[in-house]
């Protein structure tokens, strides 16, 4: 027998074809859509590692460039491993490295600085961007809904005349 005679052994083949490339490979895994926010938490983890340099508080204390090298090597680690394999979990680690991040200038004594800011709004853009991910993990079907009735566009009425051309009223 092959392949073709038992097409119901070997359907999750049909998952795996790439519908992108033109050549319809296979694939070792189906795409997922959510990986395009595992590639921005990447960006997010690498312009961490250099906002010491980039944002000049690399001067004012050895805490705060210690803590965004080693939270942004973490964050790169993590999302470099959920683009390859996800599991739910790496993006609840996600989550938690990012209040990490948003909070560690007051817990590590650094707060009300340049670094402070820095470390804050990358912190909750990293927790966001996981919780994000975790939503459309457990909401698949939020791709697939229609607008609500009210966002379609309806017809605007027109104005005419008696025989049937518009006014120019």
């Amino acid at each position: 027998m092959t392949v073709r005679d038992k097409p119901s052994q070997y359907t999750f083949l049909r998952a795996t074809r790439c519908r992108v490339c033109k050549g319809g490979r296979d694939m070792t895994r189906p795409h997922r859509r959510e990986a395009v926010l595992d590639i921005y938490q990447f960006a997010l983890a690498a312009a961490l590692f250099a906002s010491p340099w980039l944002f000049a508080f690399m001067h004012n204390t050895g805490t705060a460039t210690t803590d965004a090298t080693v939270s942004a090597l973490l964050v790169a680690a993590v999302s470099a491993v959920a683009l390859r394999m996800f599991r739910e979990w790496e993006e609840w680690i996600n989550v938690m490295l990012g209040v990490w991040i948003a909070a560690s200038p007051w817990v590590l004594g650094f707060g009300h600085t340049p670094a402070s800011h820095v470390m804050l709004g990358f912190g909750i853009l990293i927790a966001y961007l996981a919780l994000m991910e975790l939503w459309l993990v457990h909401n698949p079907d939020y791709y697939t809904l229609p607008p609500p009735q009210e966002w379609r566009p309806t017809p605007r009425p027109t104005r005419s005349s008696a025989n049937g051309h518009r006014s120019r009223a």
